[in-house]
């Protein structure tokens, strides 16, 4: 009895110690303060300014505490993210940011902020769509006449701000660049791949049916399957061309959708991808 007395101790002692920790969380910009980035605090802070703080690809001007509180805080930007930003944010530990026992904030590490600006609207300047049962030699106007692979889609494409509808299903071999900097590629130019079941814009992040650790589905949505770890790769960004990748699964690469450089991945959304 006294046994398991001393390890109840002992880890209500190790959690006390865990919830302690002087942490920032949930960093995110929001719709309508593109030149915000939110954050919360785990105990009531303090602060004068933004020594400290960077974000990636944009300046830190100024921060506001929300006094008394331990949400609603948040860094001020030199410029507007935008719907296409990664950004991330990291704290060196230099500023004067502590809590009410003027604990300092520790050093953060990079973390991501979520980017919940909505995509812009945007007519499209082509349209195509894929299906399992298509022809490369339909001319992908409709799911009727759909092309059968992406990549022939992708090789059709002579515009920006193009959208490409995948229906649902598997389709092997795929294996895509887009072209840029001396590479070899078939695409140079902003688009969206974009997947559905039966019709447009049936899947998102609430009904793409995935559960981890269990099958794919490909009757739910499409599947790109590689059939190759070793030597296969389904995407690779050599451009910071925005691109937005949406509702699909992919296996059986040795990579997925791949950028060889920062420049590279700036540019690329992935939503919903397995």
């Amino acid at each position: 009895m006294k046994l398991f007395e001393s390890l109840g101790v002992v880890y209500a002692a190790n959690q006390l110690s865990i919830d302690s920790v002087f942490k920032l969380y949930n960093f995110s910009i929001d719709t309508g303060y593109s030149n915000r980035v939110y954050f919360d605090s785990n105990k009531i802070i303090t602060a004068t300014d933004a020594t400290g703080f960077s974000v990636y690809g944009n300046t830190v001007s100024g921060i506001f505490i929300n006094s008394g509180l331990t949400t609603g805080h948040y860094l001020t930007l030199g410029s507007n993210y935008t719907y296409w930003d990664n950004p991330t944010v990291e704290y060196d530990g230099t500023g004067n940011v502590t809590d009410l026992s003027s604990k300092a904030l520790p050093i953060i590490s990079r973390r991501y902020i979520a980017n919940n600006l909505p995509q812009p609207s945007t007519s499209y300047s082509q349209s195509f769509y894929v299906t399992t049962t298509g022809s490369n030699s339909n001319d992908g106007l409709t799911e009727g006449n759909a092309f059968l692979t992406l990549t022939y889609a992708l090789s059709q494409v002579n515009t920006n701000n193009w959208i490409i509808h995948v229906k649902a299903g598997t389709y092997s071999g795929e294996s895509i660049s887009s072209a840029a900097n001396g590479y070899q590629g078939i695409i140079t130019t902003n688009g969206v791949i974009q997947g559905y079941k039966t019709t447009i814009g049936d899947l998102n992040g609430v009904t793409l049916p995935y559960i981890y650790n269990t099958a794919l589905d490909d009757a739910e949505y499409p599947v790109f399957d590689g059939g190759d770890r070793i030597s296969t790769d389904f995407f690779n960004v050599y451009t910071d061309n925005y691109r937005i990748f949406r509702n699909f699964a992919i296996i059986n690469y040795r990579k997925g959708i791949y950028g060889d450089s920062t420049t590279a991945r700036a540019g690329q959304v992935i939503e919903n991808i397995v």
